[in-house]
């Protein structure tokens, strides 16, 4: 079987549902449709509303006995003041304030740092000190524009009214191409806030610079093929009976918890598999239509949901199991898929653009008896592995992924998986090490099962009423 690039693009298929309750699940399947916002789950306002003091501290150092927050008990907190920085810790630090609806006040401080907006945008970048307005720009480099990236910081220092009349955002990342609109994080009355803001902002627009913090380092390339919300933190996608496709958040600690339904009519879609196919770090699906044997690709928008559609390939009725992952090293993700006619298993890389994957080889033969087949990184080396169930056996093997694209000879770690459906690999604990995520056959359970490098802890049951679930991603 070979696959023909389809470069055409399509309008997105995935419309909203409306909400359905299905069993009664620890992890609560019980919907409600979500806003359907050209940024999902950021909240928008209109600019007449923005006019407001911003009355900022002075300069100082940290200031010790104050409350903290989820961060000071992470890594993130034990990294020297002023050392380098990555940009997705400066946004996860920046986002621990907008989790806790931190009030803006120039007088009260948490983790050390004053809670007006310089003092979030100190925290964030873990200066080590409260700055201000006067001074942010003494820690950073002008930029223009169309180089702002995550992390990078908008700033309006007004001199005429220095303490109240100043104000700095985070940026974290455009909505669209246009460049007309962006997500910040800013510290402003009533509580941080992560929302959408027209470039540069609500008013003063022509007054706020972009700026990059001199210590900022770009980050580690680490697979995140399965975090669709943009919170650094793996989810999980589930198709139910009625073809509707919905979203679980992860907590990042072993848990998941029903988000919102993303779209409807995916009845008819089979061979799910998710993957970050053009590289900017928020997760993907991909999925073969049963019918006609076209393979789709959806690119995620970061925020639960997805911002497109298109056709990447026909001719996969052919085909009997497919993963996707980064299995040759590139920071590409790549499709692996099992030939229905001859039980090979062949590779498909990804061109990193989010519009293509091409026949490549085939990496393995044999393949007739396995099920249950996932893609990810499950002993933590950053290439994408395989596990695979064998059917008549229930044994559960892992296939480490190898330098050459390929897949070495598969390691027993577990057993009675004939008993599991719905397999699927994601870091759900946060860990680096994808972890499998299954659904009992016969007790409608969700089960959780974290990696040990090459082996398996035990599972835990951490939801119930999944047995009508068609695919878990």
């Amino acid at each position: 079987m070979t696959m023909l690039k389809m470069p055409q693009t399509a309008v997105l298929t995935v419309a909203l549902a409306s909400a359905t309750v299905l069993g009664t699940l620890t992890v609560s399947p019980a919907a409600t449709a979500a806003p359907n916002t050209s940024v999902s789950g950021v909240r928008t306002t209109t600019a007449d509303t923005e006019d407001v003091e911003r009355p900022q501290g002075v300069v100082g150092p940290l200031q010790s006995g104050s409350p903290v927050s989820a961060f000071s008990t992470h890594p993130l907190a034990s990294t020297a003041s002023a050392a380098p920085i990555t940009r997705s810790a400066v946004i996860a630090r920046a986002r621990t304030w907008v989790d806790a609806q931190v009030p803006y006040s120039m007088n009260n401080y948490r983790d050390g740092y004053r809670t007006d907006c310089s003092g979030l945008v100190s925290m964030a970048w873990n200066l080590g000190t409260n700055a201000w307005t006067g001074n942010l720009a003494s820690y950073a480099t002008r930029i223009s524009k169309s180089e702002l990236r995550k992390g990078d910081m908008l700033l309006f220092h007004n001199t005429s009214n220095p303490t109240s009349g100043s104000h700095v955002v985070l940026f974290e990342r455009w909505t669209d191409s246009s460049m007309t609109s962006y997500v910040g994080i800013e510290q402003t009355p009533p509580h941080a806030v992560r929302r959408t803001i027209p470039y540069s902002y609500f008013n003063n627009s022509g007054s706020y610079l972009p700026y990059r913090y001199n210590n900022i380092v770009e980050d580690v390339t680490v697979t995140r093929d399965h975090d669709y919300t943009g919170d650094y933190k793996d989810d999980l996608l589930g198709v139910d009976s009625t073809g509707t496709l919905r979203l679980y958040s992860g907590n990042g600690s072993s848990g998941v918890a029903f988000t919102q339904e993303v779209g409807g009519g995916w009845t008819n879609m089979d061979k799910v598999a998710a993957a970050d196919f053009n590289g900017d770090g928020d997760g993907d699906l991909v999925a073969t239509n049963k019918t006609t044997g076209e393979l789709f690709l959806y690119i995620g928008n970061g925020d639960g949901g997805f911002k497109s559609t298109t056709e990447i390939g026909h001719g996969w009725t052919g085909i009997e199991q497919l993963a996707a992952g980064d299995f040759t090293g590139d920071g590409k993700a790549d499709i692996v898929a099992v030939n229905q006619s001859d039980a090979t298993l062949n590779l498909y890389t990804g061109n990193g653009n989010g519009n293509g994957v091409a026949y490549t080889k085939q990496i393995g033969t044999g393949w007739s008896k396995m099920t249950n087949l996932a893609a990810g990184d499950f002993n933590g080396d950053n290439r994408a592995d395989l596990v695979a169930t064998r059917e008549d056996t229930g044994t559960l093997l892992l296939y480490p992924g190898t330098t050459t694209g390929g897949v070495a000879s598969g390691i027993d770690i577990g057993s009675s998986f004939n008993l599991m459906s719905k397999l699927t690999l994601s870091d759900l604990n946060n860990d680096g090490r994808a972890d499998i995520t299954a659904i009992n056959r016969s007790t409608g359970d969700l089960y959780l099962y974290t990696s040990k490098s090459n082996s398996l802890n035990s599972g835990i049951a951490i939801g119930h009423g999944w047995s009508t679930f068609r695919h878990l991603v």
